[in-house]
């Protein structure tokens, strides 16, 4: 019973935490696009300088390049990953909309202890439960109490 009124606050909690972790992965995403086309125009010029005849060391350009070439495909894996991690996020979100009516109920519920409703009457316009309604009485008077 005491769970099912901390509900709506863990359900946002979750959102928000939610909220950080896609912000966080987007920012990650974003860092490694930079680095990929970082990764890109360090190719682009390594290739350039392999059509240039006059280096001797072609074949260490080459190389580079092929390394070049591997980081950018394992770059692209991880920024893959990181997209469908972000999905998979957006996905499991609780929908808002969803906790509203239960947590109106449940402010509606404290506002009529505070102005002084008696348990039935929270039972009746709110449409809770007995133990739910003596555990809003319990906590108020407890905080009235302090």
């Amino acid at each position: 019973m005491l769970n099912e009124t901390f509900l709506p606050w863990l359900a946002i909690v979750l959102a928000i935490l939610s909220f950080v972790g896609i912000f966080m992965m987007l920012s990650l995403v974003r860092k490694h696009q930079q680095q990929q086309t970082q990764l890109q125009l360090q190719l682009k010029q390594l290739q350039e300088q392999i059509q240039q005849p006059s280096e001797p060391d072609t074949l260490g350009l080459e190389n580079d390049i092929q390394e070049v070439r591997s980081g950018a495909i394992v770059l692209g894996r991880r920024v893959q990953a990181i997209e469908a991690q972000i999905v998979e996020l957006a996905e499991q979100q609780p929908n808002p909309d969803d906790l509203e009516p239960e947590r109106r109920l449940y402010s509606r519920a404290v506002r009529m202890v505070e102005l002084g409703a008696d348990l039935d009457e929270i039972m009746r316009e709110c449409e809770l439960p007995r133990a739910e309604a003596e555990l809003l009485f319990s906590l108020h008077q407890q905080k009235s109490a302090r």
